[in-house]
């Protein structure tokens, strides 16, 4: 019987999830937790679920998540609960966090330098989220639809240790300054997904019920708004979940292919004969492929095209990590690998293609998040970059740590490397022969990119 976990924080939020399950008992955790379990059922299949009040807090909500999972080592954990809306939503509306900003780290200097986390929701569970956002079918889980139905998001939040209660206030300017895309603020998100992050045979979103606006929070909490907002969440993740099957789940085996965290996920929607298949995070409907591979090869083969370890040619995110004095010579780089780009093999990103109008850091962190391969563009200059080498270089080796990206360093001019961090990694060009010293420099670029196309090719054949 496939197993989840569901954490909350405030009460009336356990009691939204609460009532959404059957047969519940108490289940005591060495340490002194607390939780209960009960059966979840939904087109035939049953769930184990273990639900827990851990309170507010990031802390509190890393800890508990790294505890459920080592004692219960469920298929998929959830934190389900309240949000306040920073933009476009509204009160009762849901959101699913496609990832969670950790807005409060920075560096004190003179004045406060932010240096904004973030860390990903699980890719297909975010899939899955936005093919039920699409249907109104989560609504079945409500006793009642208000008028006008809630709508569900799929888009980026931020957490912190702040209650956040002013649109006039510093947090919230702050928030609309660093985390621009983030359209919801709680406090335990950033938390949870940094402890789901280290155990990666455990899928993990977050989703959340908007039950204020900032302003006037005070207000709506007494129009019982914190109620309203956690049974909306908790009926959209019980049809998140009612669409989840696992390796453990014997009838859903011998029916659908399994990605590799062991996770696929159904539509029993029959309208016009169509059906929606996930596998590996990727949505298919009827014979359609929406990421455009074929449906026969996709549907046929157990590895996952998205896996963050292990992505399909054409689906390997690059990314580069410069200082801006390296322009000219990152564009090089960009030129030489663009026969990789025409033949379907990569894509590129730099901070150079970010909008106008668009905040920039965000966007940089969740490249950092996403890419497959992270370039590290190394000179004098690059070493000296405070943001290069703090911020940059700190989140891809930790990504790098886990499995999660390739971190390659790429000598662009001559630098002393003894002692940095990521001297011990493979580097390019051959011999770490600065690009700038080469005789030919299109020979150097060339190097460099043989280089990158055989680490794509082993970090494919891992996945085999």
């Amino acid at each position: 019987m496939p197993r989840a976990v569901i954490l909350t924080a405030l009460p009336v939020e356990y009691l939204a999830v609460r009532a959404h399950l059957t047969a519940l008992q108490e289940k005591m955790h060495p340490h002194g937790t607390i939780y209960e379990q009960g059966k979840f059922t939904a087109d035939g299949r049953t769930w184990d679920v273990e639900i827990v009040e851990i309170g507010a807090g990031n802390a509190g909500a890393a800890m508990e998540a790294e505890r459920a999972i080592a004692h219960f080592n469920p298929d998929v954990i959830l934190f389900v609960g309240v949000a306040g809306g920073i933009k476009d939503v509204a009160i009762g509306d849901v959101v699913a966090a496609t990832e969670v900003y950790g807005y409060e780290f920075g560096r004190a200097e003179a004045t406060f330098s932010p240096r904004t986390k973030t860390r990903a929701s699980n890719y297909g569970l975010e899939q899955r989220a936005k093919m039920e956002a699409r249907k109104s079918d989560w609504m079945q889980w409500l006793a009642s639809v208000p008028v006008p139905p809630p709508r569900v998001f799929v888009a980026p939040i931020a957490a912190g240790e702040k209650v956040v209660a002013s649109t006039q206030s510093e947090v919230f300017r702050f928030l609309r300054s660093n985390c621009g895309d983030a359209i919801a603020v709680e406090m335990e998100g950033f938390g949870f997904l940094a402890a789901v992050r280290a155990n990666k045979k455990v899928d993990a979103i977050v989703i959340r019920g908007i039950s204020d606006l900032i302003d006037g929070k005070a207000e709506t909490d007494r129009t019982r708004s914190q109620e309203i907002a956690s049974r909306h969440a908790s009926a959209f993740a019980f049809q998140v979940l009612s669409k989840l099957e696992f390796q453990n789940d014997s009838a859903a085996a011998t029916q659908q292919p399994q990605s590799s965290s062991g996770m696929t996920q159904r539509n029993l929607e029959k309208t016009q004969g169509w059906q929606t298949v996930v596998q590996g995070g990727t949505a298919y409907i009827g014979n359609i492929n929406i990421h455009g591979a074929s449906p026969e090869t996709s549907l046929q083969n157990s590895r996952s095209p998205f896996m963050k370890t292990h992505p399909q040619p054409g689906q390997v995110e690059l990314f580069f990590s410069y200082a801006h004095e390296d322009e000219a010579l990152r564009d090089k780089l960009a030129t030489h690998l663009s026969t990789l780009q025409r033949q379907g093999v990569i894509r590129q990103w730099h901070d150079r293609q970010i909008g106008a109008g668009t905040e920039w850091e965000g966007q940089i962190n969740h490249h950092l998040e996403t890419a497959h391969i992270i370039l590290l563009l190394i000179s004098a200059d690059f070493i000296a970059s405070d943001y290069c080498f703090d911020k940059e270089v700190k989140q891809a080796m930790e990504r790098h740590e886990v499995g999660e990206a390739r971190v390659i360093p790429v000598v662009l001019r001559p630098v002393e490397l003894d002692g940095i961090v990521f001297n011990k990694l493979q580097t390019l060009p051959t011999d770490r022969k600065p690009i700038t010293t080469w005789k030919n420099q299109d020979e150097a670029f060339l190097n460099v990119v043989k280089g990158i196309r055989t680490a794509i090719k082993e970090i494919a054949s891992q996945g085999a």
